[in-house]
């Protein structure tokens, strides 16, 4: 019992440190791409795609477009997670506050190589960091687990 608990905190430890490394990267390219100014198509809250156990089963659903170069650019990319094919849950109360700091113009950041690859709020690494950092406290709890128990 006492390995097949050490193997699981192992594996939560390597995906966690994986994926926050992931986002981690997305981020910091994010941060050097291009700005320009996006118009709202439509918002509203929508219901997590993803199972999960908590009740946090709000989702916020943009579509916006921008102008680049005399080409229209369509996005929906709202949080850094869906880059990951994630989704960043919400109560609905939140999700509603959320939402209404959206205006009808928002500015947008967009890969130059790749301007498909655009995202309304990149946000900062905190939840990478806070992954690679559950990963790590993953990894000593199974390594004192093994050892001490």
């Amino acid at each position: 019992m006492k390995y097949a608990i050490f193997a699981f905190a192992l594996l939560v430890a390597f995906l966690a440190v994986h994926y926050g490394r992931k986002l981690f990267s997305i981020w910091k390219k994010m941060k050097n791409w291009n700005v320009a100014e996006a118009k709202i198509i439509s918002k509203n809250i929508g219901k997590k795609k993803l199972a999960s156990g908590t009740r946090a089963n709000s989702v916020l659903l943009v579509e916006y477009e921008f102008s680049l170069d005399e080409k229209l650019i369509h996005g929906n990319t709202v949080f850094p997670i869906e880059f990951l094919k994630g989704e960043k849950g919400f109560l609905l109360k939140q999700a509603e506050k959320e939402l209404a700091k959206i205006s009808d113009r928002m500015p947008v950041r967009y890969d130059p190589a790749d301007p498909s690859r655009n995202i309304l709020f990149p946000g900062g690494p905190g939840l990478a960091l806070l992954m690679i950092c559950m990963g790590i406290f993953s990894l000593l709890f199974g390594l004192f687990y093994v050892v001490v128990m």
